[in-house]
């Protein structure tokens, strides 16, 4: 298992290797072992959920981030204003998928009962992403937008005005013709290219960004060299311009905090980022009412917890208001040493309700049990309405989550459901995964009775995608 020294060590011969060989721009490598150095390093090795398994996922993802970061970097370092970009043409025969690589549904968004979006995506790093639409129910799809390399982190239309950002906002794509013609939008001049923040749109228009600058400061905390000043930045035209509203000293503000956490944004002033310090026990939620410019962190209560479990948060935090709020815990294994109990618990979901804009939350309420466990399995339609997967279990509440109703096996019992969405009381949809397969099989499944009976879906064809 490699320790955080031994994967800071990696990455700076990483880096150091990439700027020898093709020049990378002025203080790029300075830069991404800066925000290395910012999180402390002596913390005491101590036990953590399914921790071994958890870091070596980390330490893959941040070796796969930094090739992102400095090929997008030196390919930014000559800046580009955003260009329109063609839709994706109709698939034509081509050459076949990546031996080895699987295609899974990323992100969907049904925008009614008949017109709904879908990305999926090779598990390559360069992808191909694509985005499909569907305007008769899922019976038929058109691609409508493919970029190389991971799929989207957020995908949001609103009629024929939509948004699809990739992850860190690179790529990030703006269309006002319900796909027809896409815009390549820009992250702000000074993160240009790096991918190195969180993001958040609130609708296809305003959207929020939390990242490194080039800017640095000193202080006894930082590295040699000083560390990265962290920017908050809002777009209110799809991302064409972005306007910085706060600079700030990420160790002071947000203190041992790793700043990959969900955001969130009601609107220009009051918003919420989750922020793991990586220690044992839940992480901290962060309010800001003043368009970033301040934040508080606000600690959750565990929920009580067998010695054999942990409680991480399973869904950001989701707002109906600017004092209205919830969130979803959920518990898992807590392994020590690598040894996991057997047999294991049975995973549960704790939700979360804030009155005063995430400045306190309520103890935990437990939520139905609904079996396997996973992330992306609530759906919040307004302040009453919720629906959550588990399993091939489907769960409904009418009232706020005080009542539920469970339907179970709705789908074959081999399939597990995850992110369910709906655009109304009645029509909803959701992704299958088979649970036994070598090779996991993913389906779409639909309901116009507000989830008590599904349907499958036909899916896209990506055999003929580039």
């Amino acid at each position: 298992m490699l320790t955080f020294l031994e994967l800071e060590t990696r990455l700076r011969e990483c880096a150091e290797l990439h700027e020898r060989e093709t020049g990378a721009p002025p203080d790029l490598n300075r830069r991404i072992l800066a925000r290395v150095a910012i999180t402390p390093a002596s913390e005491a090795a101590r036990p953590t959920v399914k921790r071994d398994v958890l870091l070596s996922a980390l330490v893959a993802a941040a070796i796969l981030a930094l090739a992102i970061v400095i090929t997008v970097g030196v390919r930014s370092h000559f800046v580009q204003p955003p260009a329109p970009v063609k839709p994706a043409p109709a698939p034509t025969p081509s050459a076949p998928a990546v031996p080895g690589s699987v295609v899974l549904i990323n992100k969907i968004q049904l925008s009614s009962g008949q017109v709904g979006w879908l990305n999926a995506a090779r598990t390559t790093p360069a992808g191909p992403s694509v985005v499909f639409k569907t305007t008769d129910g899922g019976r038929h799809w058109q691609q409508r937008l493919q970029w190389d390399g991971p799929g989207a982190q957020q995908m949001l239309f609103q009629g024929d005005d939509g948004v699809v950002v990739g992850q860190g906002g690179v790529p990030l794509f703006h269309t006002t013709d319900g796909g027809g013609h896409w815009q390549r939008m820009s992250l702000p001049q000074i993160v240009q290219g790096e991918a190195a923040g969180t993001i958040y749109f609130r609708n296809s228009r305003e959207g929020w960004l939390l990242a490194y600058t080039a800017e640095t400061y000193s202080d006894a905390v930082c590295a040699p060299g000083g560390c990265p000043s962290l920017g908050v930045f809002q777009t209110t035209d799809g991302g064409l311009h972005w306007t910085q509203t706060a600079k700030l000293k990420p160790m002071e503000v947000f203190p041992g905090a790793h700043l990959q956490g969900p955001l969130r944004f009601w609107d220009g002033l009051n918003g919420w980022l989750v922020g793991d310090s990586g220690s044992q026990g839940l992480p901290t939620v962060y309010a800001t009412h003043d368009g970033g410019r301040s934040w508080r962190g606000a600690s959750l209560q565990s929920p009580q917890l067998g010695s054999d479990e942990s409680a991480i948060i399973g869904e950001p935090p989701h707002f109906f208001s600017r004092e209205q709020g919830l969130l979803v815990v959920e518990t898992t294994v807590l392994c020590q040493a690598g040894a996991c109990p057997s047999p294991q618990p049975t995973p549960r979901s704790f939700l979360y309700t804030t009155s005063d804009g995430g400045d306190h939350w309520s103890a935990p309420a437990e939520l139905p049990p609904m079996g396997t466990f996973g992330f992306n399995r609530v759906f919040f339609l307004d302040a009453a309405h919720y629906w959550m997967v588990g399993g091939p279990n489907v769960a409904s509440t009418v009232d706020g989550g005080r009542r539920w109703t469970v339907h179970r096996n709705v789908v074959p019992t081999d399939l597990f459901l995850n992110q369910p969405v709906f655009s109304s009381l009645s029509d909803g949809w959701v992704i299958a995964t088979s649970a036994k397969a070598a090779v996991p099989t993913i389906g779409l499944y639909k309901t116009t009775d507000g989830g008590a009976h599904w349907v499958a879906v036909p899916t896209p064809s990506f055999d003929q995608v580039p």
